[in-house]
């Protein structure tokens, strides 16, 4: 049987490149497989892609905490500067009574 890298398929997948990663794939099924040998490559890729999906998702909700952390900041920001506002306001109307 013709021996597929999965590793570094997963590293071509990871890193973007595509054409490497469908080069691997297409030279690999062009070559006879058993239905055993199909579906031991299947659950290899089925692992993959959980592996692959699993790290974009955790990259996704890093890069949303790290808004909401922004947000956050944005939103004190403007409470701070509003209550600044507000303490000159009230200084003035005192000065001018």
């Amino acid at each position: 049987m013709k021996q597929i890298d999965f590793d570094k398929l997963e590293q071509d997948i990871v890193a973007g490149n595509k054409d490497a990663a469908s080069d691997m794939l297409v030279s690999f099924f062009d070559s006879d497989l058993t239905p055993q040998e199909r579906g031991e490559i299947m659950l290899n890729f089925a692992m993959i892609y959980a592996r692959v999906k699993t790290k974009i998702n955790q990259a996704y909700l890093e890069s949303l905490e790290a808004t909401l952390s922004d947000l956050k900041l944005v939103d004190q920001l403007e409470r701070e500067g509003n209550e600044k506002v507000d303490l000159d306001d009230i200084r003035k109307r005192i000065q001018g009574s």
